[in-house]
């Protein structure tokens, strides 16, 4: 189940995904294996699905401070006198 993620150099599959939807659309799809409560999964909970947790519950939050920090960012406004028309 979990091994899909698992490449045949032992390296992680999910740390190759550089789209942040999917990386937490399969740590929402591992999530359900881990509700299943089987042992194959739970063996590998420790490590491997809890740095996948780990790692899209960090994007999540740089996201969340990203949006936070647009907002918190005024505006600067164009001075008017650069833009005025010459009055004759």
């Amino acid at each position: 189940m979990v091994r899909a993620f698992q490449r045949a150099d032992g390296r992680n599959q999910f740390d190759n995904m550089s789209e942040p939807r999917h990386r937490k659309l399969a740590a929402m799809g591992i999530s359900c294996l881990v509700s299943t409560g089987k042992h194959e999964v739970l063996d590998r909970f420790a490590f491997e699905i809890a740095n996948m947790w780990l790692d899209v519950l960090g994007e999540i939050k740089e996201q969340e401070e990203q949006k936070e920090d647009d907002r918190c960012v005024p505006r600067i406004s164009r001075p008017r006198f650069l833009f005025a028309k010459p009055t004759a």
